[in-house]
């Protein structure tokens, strides 16, 4: 809630919210939306901010019996509604008493709308959050090390085993997850059976230990005997604005699909793989970084051939390494959430440019539609 004396302060409170909720955003790691109150006198805004989005209603006049009558209402809401409408996320749950978080990751194997059967998880406990959203805009992207073992008590959280990185983020996707060629799960699980362990390039790339689109299950009591299972998506959290824009748009729905007035469609996704990498500036000697992103290239080369999916984001943050069991630097590249199988698009043109913008290469800078080949990862590991 941001409040400000005179109603011509409204930019200024507006400014202040949006820093606060970056906050929000940045400690809280169950967040998935927030809402936000501007009070500037007596005119008051309603706002929800999302994954590239931000909504706020028309003003509520306090001098109004109409608008103290709205304002009341929605603090009942509030109030009483459960904790998924108020934007945490319900299968990220924060274990108070033993001081960590326990993270429900979809189970594979469970493609297509959500059900029942979809809703299924693997659950993990981490104490350590690598990455958190510190940002307003974008994918949201949280990353944790996690346990399969749940902790005893508060003294054994401190010596959970990571075995696990968790990603839990919010890209761009397609509604329907069968025609979602950008959909990270597939592809691991893909090079995973398509790729022998006894390859060259095994241990090259992450092991897929469990992922999916996050699905949760609403109460029953509030809704009848249905204990409906929601996908986590942009549009079932803006599902009356979204209709309407659809609408519209005069039924282009492979538009709609895709932004809303300006909005991009985003999925909730979470994805479990190990190892767990270290970032190449805690390598030990040039000697072993050659080694390390000789690894990577080798396995981006192999995928390519074998699995005809190119990775498209070459940088430095996604290529890793580990340690084996005889203390050898080993390369592994991650992050596989913009690559493309080969088969399906021979040419890829998007409107949004893919890749981290100090590593792309000529044709995603200049956004144009040519091929895009494994010459464009190779010249991204250049730079």
């Amino acid at each position: 809630v941001k409040r400000h004396a005179s109603a011509s302060d409204e930019a200024g409170a507006f400014e202040q919210l949006v820093r606060y909720t970056r906050e929000v955003y940045d400690k809280q790691h169950n967040r998935r939306f927030a809402w936000g109150l501007t009070i500037c006198g007596l005119d008051l805004r309603v706002c929800v901010f999302g994954a590239n989005y931000i909504l706020a209603s028309e003003k509520f006049d306090l001098k109004a019996e109409d608008g103290r009558r709205q304002f009341v209402r929605m603090l009942v809401y509030w109030s009483f509604c459960e904790e998924h409408r108020l934007g945490y996320d319900p299968t990220i749950r924060r274990l108070k008493e033993l001081g960590c978080w326990e993270i429900d990751v979809p189970i594979l194997g469970n493609p297509g709308p959500c059900s029942k059967a979809s809703a299924r998880v693997d659950t993990f406990y981490s104490n350590t959050v690598i990455i958190s959203a510190d940002r307003q805009f974008g994918r949201l992207t949280r990353c944790f090390l996690a346990g399969r073992e749940k902790p005893s008590n508060s003294e054994s959280v401190k010596h959970i085993k990571h075995q696990v990185i968790i990603k839990d983020a919010w890209p761009e996707a397609e509604m329907d997850a069968s025609n979602d060629m950008r959909d990270e799960v597939a592809h691991l699980s893909k090079i995973q059976r398509l790729m022998p362990d006894s390859s060259n390039s095994s241990g090259a790339f992450p092991a897929l230990e469990a992922g999916g689109r996050v699905c949760f299950s609403h109460d029953p009591r509030l809704r009848g005997s249905d204990d409906r299972v929601v996908e986590d998506n942009t549009r079932s959290l803006i599902g009356e604005i979204f209709d309407a824009i659809n609408k519209s748009e005069g039924g282009d729905q492979e538009a709609a699909n895709q932004q809303i007035n300006g909005i991009p469609y985003r999925v909730h996704k979470r994805i479990a793989t190990s190892p767990i990498g270290e970032p190449l500036r805690r390598l030990e000697s040039i000697l072993e970084l050659v080694i390390v992103v000789a690894d990577a290239m080798r396995a981006h080369t192999a995928i390519l051939k074998s699995c005809r999916i190119l990775h498209r984001d070459i940088s430095n943050n996604n290529i890793m390494f580990y340690r084996t069991e005889d203390g050898m630097a080993k390369g592994l590249l991650i992050d596989f959430d913009h690559a493309i199988d080969h088969d399906q698009v021979s040419r890829t043109y998007h409107q949004q440019r893919s890749g981290t913008l100090p590593f792309m290469s000529v044709n995603n800078l200049e956004n144009n539609d040519n091929e895009r080949t494994a010459l464009d990862d190779w010249e991204s590991n250049a730079r």
